[in-house]
């Protein structure tokens, strides 16, 4: 009897002390790293490292992790983005404005550094008086009056030239003058005034017909739509006529015979030195003379050295 109470309570006594035994021994600790990067964010000592994860949620954020710019402390250094002009994929607005011919371009951010600007139209050299602000000022520049030698676009008389001569507001070819200063350059350029028009022909036109058209050169059609003249009588015309000239050039020595005109059409001759202008016009001589932009035009031929008239 005693023998068994006595081994009853040796077992109780092994239990507790089992029991207590277990209570009192405590589980080996573990490092916590939650993203699994080999940085923990506590039991250090524990870890591969001793350097604490700043995000255990985040694989790519830990100690000694290149820095990203991305607004992420990427190496748990305590700063974000240092080095960084910019964050990735940000872009901005780059260029000198959207005035005239400019536009604004964008800026992107690649690897941390501004691009180069994209798309950007830039201001350039201004062409005057052509309708465009190459500049980007805000307006088209007027050109300048153009000095005897035409260095550059400006303005000579009504007319905007960029190379040649500007004679007294007539732009020319040749140099002021010049004994050799072409008289077609002068029909063709000699500027026009009120509501005097100018057409450049292949053929010489005689009041509506075609007229002694071999070895022609060229011919120049002057109408003037609101102003009349009388006719002379034996043309057989009306009594009035819109002001009109025909000046047809040939090369000096292959003219026509003024004679092989019809009657009544023989034309005022001027001879140039290196052609012969034929002048056809409806109105009565004493009247043509007086027409002003006329009179200036077959002065300015009939100065040219050399010139004589008929």
């Amino acid at each position: 009897m005693r023998l068994a109470v006595f081994v009853i309570l040796l077992m109780f006594a092994f239990f507790i002390i089992l029991f207590v035994s277990g209570c009192l021994q405590q589980p080996r600790p573990n490092c916590i790293d939650k993203d699994n990067d080999g940085f923990g964010s506590a039991n250090l000592q524990y870890c591969p490292s001793s350097e604490i994860d700043c995000d255990d949620a985040n694989p790519n954020v830990h100690p000694g992790m290149a820095e990203k710019c991305n607004s992420i402390d990427d190496d748990c250094d305590g700063t974000i983005d240092e080095g960084c002009e910019c964050i990735e994929g940000e872009t901005k607005q780059c260029g000198y404005s959207d005035i005239g011919i400019c536009k604004y371009g964008i800026q992107r951010c690649v690897n941390g550094s501004w691009s180069e600007c994209e798309g950007a139209i830039m201001p350039q050299k201004e062409i005057c008086e052509n309708g465009i602000d190459e500049d980007c000022d805000g307006s088209d520049a007027p050109c300048s009056e153009c000095g005897e030698v035409v260095l550059d676009r400006c303005r000579c008389g009504t007319e905007i030239v960029e190379s040649g001569y500007c004679c007294n507001g007539v732009p020319s070819q040749t140099p002021c003058g010049s004994t050799s200063r072409d008289a077609i350059e002068i029909l063709r350029t000699f500027p026009l005034e009120d509501n005097w028009q100018r057409e450049e022909l292949e053929e010489c036109y005689y009041f509506g017909h075609i007229t002694n058209t071999e070895n022609l050169i060229t011919s120049f059609l002057f109408i003037n739509p609101e102003l009349l003249c009388r006719y002379t009588p034996m043309y057989g015309w009306d009594t009035t006529s819109l002001v009109k000239a025909a000046f047809c050039v040939y090369k000096k020595g292959q003219a026509p015979d003024v004679y092989s005109f019809p009657r009544g059409a023989a034309p005022k001759v001027i001879e140039t030195p290196n052609y012969t202008i034929y002048i056809f016009q409806p109105c009565t001589p004493e009247e043509f003379n007086n027409i002003p932009f006329m009179s200036r035009l077959i002065s300015e031929l009939e100065n040219m050295s050399g010139s004589s008239k008929t």
